[in-house]
């Protein structure tokens, strides 16, 4: 039986800040490369898999590689999958953008 396992990309500091981020490259952090490697030595010893895709975002990709290298696997990249696009929203904070376009 073939599984479809999702995982979502590790944390940034833009997560941590609640900052909306689709189409602005943001690197993980110290805390999402540790995350990110977890979840690859889990995997790793858990279960194994044979195919890994990404999204074209710095954060999937690194993600994605700190997957793939244990098992010196190639990452297949996927253009369609990129987040939505916040538009003006994009890089504000929840709480900016709910205190109004005049930040009152």
């Amino acid at each position: 039986m073939k599984q479809l396992l999702l995982v979502r990309h590790g944390g940034t500091d833009w997560n941590t800040t609640a900052r909306l981020n689709s189409h602005t490259e943001v690197a993980l952090d110290v805390v999402g490369e540790g995350q990110a490697a977890r979840l690859a030595q889990h995997l790793h010893t858990s279960l194994p898999f044979f195919s890994l895709w990404a999204s074209p975002a710095l954060r999937a990709q690194q993600t994605a590689w700190a997957l793939a290298e244990p098992r010196a696997m190639a990452i297949h990249t996927i253009p369609e999958a990129f987040a939505w696009h916040f538009g003006t929203f994009e890089g504000r904070s929840v709480a900016d953008i709910r205190s109004g376009p005049d930040g009152a």
